[in-house]
């Protein structure tokens, strides 16, 4: 999972998730790329002392248990996506809501499979074979990627969905018509 913040990220239903695939994969891991929400001094105004709150109370989840504790990993900000990409099997998008969610595309471009949940507009960015609708979806949509003899096959198309829709070649070609216009 790649950002946490802010509270619609979800990391309520990543740790949600995480916890049952340990109950079936006790070596699941959940990483998480970036700035933590007490890190951002935004996080810390009047207006976000619930928000707070909230990430607090996720963080308590992962502390009371030790199974999540050894499960749930805390990578930090840096500018190696590529690298972290590389030991990354599946991205997450258990968002309520997303503009577009850059970090899914990267993902999937970087090779993982996506689990995305159905906030608005998903399906119309991105493949509706990629959305969930639950924590019971997702589960289901992981175990059934690790039960495909040809995963190769399907990183490799949804790269290419990546590439066709956002590629930059599309997307420069674009920019092109709407300057010279």
């Amino acid at each position: 999972m790649v950002g946490i913040t802010p509270q619609r990220k979800r990391l309520d239903r990543a740790i949600d998730l995480i916890q049952a695939l340990l109950a079936i994969y006790p070596d699941a891991k959940l990483y998480i790329k970036g700035h933590r929400p007490e890190q951002y001094e935004w996080m810390h105004a009047p207006g976000r002392i619930k928000e707070l709150e909230y990430y607090n109370e996720q963080y308590q989840r992962i502390n009371d248990n030790p199974e999540l504790q050894n499960a749930v990993i805390f990578d930090g900000f840096g500018n190696d996506m590529s690298k972290w990409y590389q030991k990354i099997d599946f991205i997450l998008s258990p968002s309520d809501f997303e503009s577009f969610h850059y970090a899914l595309a990267d993902g999937v471009a970087s090779g993982c499979l996506p689990v995305v949940w159905n906030w608005d507009e998903a399906s119309v960015l991105y493949d509706s074979s990629w959305i969930v609708n639950n924590e019971n979806q997702a589960l289901e949509k992981i175990k059934s990627y690790l039960n495909i003899d040809n995963i190769d096959e399907i990183r490799n198309k949804n790269r290419n969905l990546i590439i066709q829709r956002y590629g930059y070649q599309k997307i420069f070609k674009q920019i092109q018509g709407i300057i010279y216009e």
